[in-house]
């Protein structure tokens, strides 16, 4: 059945972006103040995760991470998908998925 709904796909990475004296970038989240992450997305389709991580620092920062080394920690984690944002997903999906650190 076709919808016409994209949804997410339930990949994601977590992008540390640090200066040479390893300062930290944080940003706020604009949806919950007083919270504050690393540049994080969920991949694109056809995306690589190199692709995906440039992409969302682009987007939130404004920086273009092509031009710096980016590093692949090998890291997974698997996280809830919360309820309230479980409307993105393609429906029947469980609701823990993997997040990849490229």
């Amino acid at each position: 059945m076709v919808t016409g709904v994209e949804y997410k796909i339930p990949i994601s990475v977590l992008v540390i972006v640090h200066t040479p004296a390893l300062e930290i970038l944080l940003l706020e989240r604009a949806d919950r103040p007083g919270f504050w992450q690393s540049v994080t997305g969920s991949q694109d389709p056809g995306e690589s995760l190199e692709q995906t991580a440039v992409r969302e620092v682009r987007e939130e920062t404004g920086l273009d991470a092509a031009r710096y080394r980016l590093a692949n920690w090998n890291k997974q984690n698997r996280y809830e998908i919360y309820r309230r944002w479980r409307s993105r997903y393609a429906p029947g999906l469980p609701i823990i998925w993997n997040t990849y650190s490229p």
